[in-house]
């Protein structure tokens, strides 16, 4: 297994953005196995092979659902059913006791952590110009108090699962995270004091709600974008799948099954 995460990691990290989008990870899971020579070897694990893979057509599946839907929120829907599963195989292995099907666990969660690549057009995307789609983000989490709209539920469930997910593996752009209290406090109390205005402007509630004048602003506004959208794409950026695969190597070798 260790081989197949390596070829894995290598071929992810060597992709072209085009490539992301067109190859599936079955023909790269399958590629690998038949270099190891035993793709047909052992009953068990073809049966956790064949599991595991229907198990990511299902997560592949339903994309139909989403068509008419923004692309940005299609995009943190998307984002959000792959961490949704990678919190339900990790609540699985820590309630598994037995070695064998810890270690089986953790080579799911391995192929489960690489598969982010095949959605990578939706970061990309993101990251093509992060202030705007940052702002875009933002405008619609906070769309009714901002006067523009209603709020989107599935964007709200993807900020959920996104913490969720983020206090469970870990995101180093998480603190960002503490700034929305403040987003909301400041439009909460804008509705109260005044519900009849109109349209209300982002900038002007994120200056107040971080107690900054127009050129301290101007100055990290970019970074703050930035950070945002870091935070959305971090559970599919090469950093995470480097980072939890290295985690999942470690762990399977200091089980003492084989």
């Amino acid at each position: 297994m260790k081989t197949l995460y390596i070829i894995l990691g290598l071929f992810f990290l060597n992709l072209s953005t085009t490539s992301y989008a067109q190859i599936s990870v079955f023909d790269i899971v399958e590629d690998a196995k038949k270099e190891r020579g035993d793709a047909t070897d052992n009953a068990e694990e073809d049966a956790d092979a064949k599991k595991m893979k229907e198990g990511m057509q299902k997560f592949f599946g339903g994309v139909n659902e989403l068509e008419d839907l923004p692309m940005e929120i299609k995009c943190l829907t998307l984002m959000k059913s792959h961490q949704k599963r990678l919190l339900t195989n990790q609540k699985e292995i820590d309630n598994t006791k037995g070695c064998k099907k810890t270690k089986d666990l953790l080579e799911m969660q391995a192929l489960l952590v690489l598969s982010a690549g095949t959605q990578i057009y939706c970061p990309d995307e993101f990251n093509t110009d992060k202030e705007y789609y940052g702002r875009l983000i933002l405008k619609k989490k906070y769309a009714y108090l901002m006067r523009s709209g209603y709020n989107s539920e599935e964007l709200g469930k993807a900020f959920y699962v996104l913490q969720k997910t983020s206090e469970e593996f870990g995101n180093p752009y998480s603190k960002i995270a503490g700034t929305f209290p403040f987003i909301l406090k400041e439009l909460h109390e804008r509705w109260m004091n005044d519900p009849d205005s109109g349209e209300l402007d982002l900038d002007t509630i994120l200056k107040i709600a971080f107690k900054l004048n127009e050129e301290e602003w101007n100055d990290q506004k970019e970074e703050y974008f930035s950070e945002l959208i870091d935070y959305i794409t971090y559970f599919h950026s090469p950093e995470f799948m480097a980072k939890r695969s290295g985690e999942i190597n470690s762990l399977t070798q200091s089980l003492p099954c084989e």
